[in-house]
C-alpha cells in the first residue's frame, strides 16, 4: 500500500507526527534533507512519493477519494499521533483531500499546485469533474489549522489558485508567500499548527 521513509525523531519516541508528500514522482536529496531536519526538529516523519502510492492503489480500478480517505485512515492509526501534512507541489491536491476527509488530520501545509494533482484519468476517478475539486473540500478542514504556501517555484496560476482556496477555506488559515520553503520555515508553520492561537 504505502512505500515510506521514515526519519524517527532525535531523542525520545515522540507524538509529533509528520506526513511529508515529495512532488509526484520525484523524492529528491532536497525532500531527504527536508525530512532529516524536521526529525532533528522532534518530529516523527513519514515520507513517500505519493505517484508510487498511487500506481498501486490504481492497478485493478481508479482511486475514488473514498478510498484515499479509507487508506490514509489506515496509515493513521499506525502511528504514534496525529499527523500533520506537510505536501509539496502537485501533492498538495491530495495532501489537502486527505485532511479534509480524515479527521485524525493535525493540520496541513500545502505548498504550490493543488488541482493539478488529480489530473491523471487512468489513476483518478476524475469522470465528474467535482469529484475531485479541491475547493469543495477545504472548508472541511477547519477547525484544524491550514497553511497555503506560495514559494519561489511557484507560477502566477498557483498563486491565484491557492487565494481561491484560502478564501473558501476557514480559520484557522494562512497564506504564505515565501521565497523558498526549508527546514526552519516549515518548522515554524508546524508549531503554528500545533498551538495556532500563540502565533
Amino acid at each position: 500500500m504505502f512505500e515510506l521513509y521514515v526519519y524517527p525523531a532525535k531523542g525520545i519516541p515522540s507524538p509529533r507526527t509528520v506526513v511529508y508528500l515529495a512532488t509526484y514522482g520525484n523524492f529528491s536529496a532536497a525532500d531527504e534533507a527536508i525530512c532529516l531536519g524536521l526529525s532533528q526538529a522532534g518530529y516523527s516523519v513519514h515520507a513517500m512519493d505519493p505517484l508510487r502510492y498511487l500506481l498501486h492503489a490504481s492497478h485493478r480500478s481508479r482511486v475514488t477519494k473514498e478510498l484515499l480517505w479509507e487508506d490514509f485512515i489506515a496509515l493513521c492509526r499506525t502511528m504514534m499521533g496525529p499527523p500533520i501534512v506537510v505536501a509539496q507541489p502537485i501533492s498538495a491536491g491530495m495532501g489537502l483531500i486527505w485532511a479534509a476527509g480524515v479527521e485524525m488530520v493535525q493540520g496541513i501545509i500545502a505548498i504550490g499546485r493543488a488541482q493539478a494533482a488529480f489530473i491523471p484519468s487512468h489513476i483518478f476517478e476524475n469522470d465528474n469533474p467535482h469529484a475531485f475539486f479541491v475547493s469543495r473540500y477545504v472548508k472541511q478542514i477547519s477547525p484544524r489549522p491550514l497553511v497555503l504556501v506560495v514559494d519561489g517555484r511557484s507560477r502566477k496560476e498557483d498563486l491565484e489558485e491557492l487565494s481561491t482556496l484560502y478564501q473558501m477555506s476557514q480559520q484557522p488559515h494562512r497564506l504564505e508567500k515565501i521565497q523558498s520553503v526549508g527546514v526552519e520555515r516549515l518548522t515554524s508553520l508546524l508549531q503554528w499548527i500545533e498551538e495556532p492561537t500563540k502565533v
